[in-house]
């Protein structure tokens, strides 16, 4: 099964915590963080794939 953003949903969830907590002068509302953030992952998982640091790939 080819990893995908929701295979990091516990750790999405628990940044998304922190940022609500922590991150109080930004111009990102959480929501907006969520989204920038899976976009990321979305990004940075083929990649990840070639170098073989991907478990969960074909």
């Amino acid at each position: 099964m080819p990893l995908q953003v929701e295979d990091f949903q516990e750790e999405i969830d628990r940044a998304t915590r922190n940022y609500e907590k922590f991150v109080i002068c930004i111009d990102k509302i959480p929501e907006d963080f969520l989204r920038s953030l899976q976009s990321l992952l979305k990004k940075a998982i083929p990649p990840m794939k070639i170098a073989g640091l991907a478990s969960g790939t074909d």
